[in-house]
């Protein structure tokens, strides 16, 4: 009787496992919208894509300080945005805004919401895509990534005052490596990660609870 228990036990888990696996598959394709509200000083591309930068699509840029514009398209639950941004101006620097994803709460661009970057080095121009998705392989690749730091650029001096109905709180930036200096013309490489739906959280919280079953049954 224990056993025909353990066992009827096993086929409801495994029959809640593989459900789970057919929504978690469904989201894993499903792409997710997301509306950016972006600002730099001075310079920004937006692109959104893999996580190993081989499959970029570019979504918009700006070159001017101050100005704030809004961006909506949709992602992958497993892509990153990437913003490469560049000083050009020499007073301040920096990148600002607000991320919302999915029904989420519009999120700003400040240290600590997510946002990692690379330093790249000093620039006269803007990069072409191609360019981006080797700057992502080799970050990935050596280890570059690293949570950013804040920018010079603030309200009303480098960032506007207002990102639509949201007001602007400051910008993100990132050191030269080895330093905690920042530099005139800097070329930065950002990332953000678009989170994975709960339906990808559940499937790992399945499978633990199915193999922990399959323990107790060979026991």
């Amino acid at each position: 009787m224990e056993m025909n228990h353990l066992d009827s036990g096993m086929r409801l888990k495994v029959a809640g496992f593989l459900t789970a696996l057919t929504l978690s598959l469904s989201a894993l394709h499903a792409q997710v919208p997301v509306d950016v509200w972006m600002s730099a000083d001075d310079q920004y591309d937006l692109y959104v894509g893999d996580a190993s930068g081989s499959s970029l699509t570019y979504i918009g840029g700006f070159l001017g300080w101050g100005t704030a514009t809004n961006y909506t398209f949709t992602a992958g639950p497993t892509d990153y945005l990437y913003v490469v941004a560049r000083d050009i101006a020499a007073v301040v620097w920096g990148l600002g805004g607000y991320v919302k994803i999915g029904s989420g709460p519009s999120v700003p661009i400040l240290p600590g919401t997510g946002w990692d970057a690379v330093w790249i080095g000093n620039s006269l121009s803007m990069p072409t895509q191609a360019t981006v998705s080797s700057w992502i392989a080799n970050a990935n690749m050596n280890s570059l990534w690293a949570p950013v730091v804040s920018g010079t650029a603030v309200p009303g001096f480098g960032l506007p005052n207002f990102y639509g109905s949201l007001p602007a709180l400051g910008s993100i930036w990132q050191n030269i490596p080895g330093t905690r200096d920042q530099q005139p013309y800097d070329m930065i490489l950002f990332r953000y990660p678009v989170p994975e739906p709960a339906s990808l959280l559940a499937l790992g919280a399945g499978l633990t609870g199915l193999l922990g079953l399959r323990r107790r049954c060979r026991k």
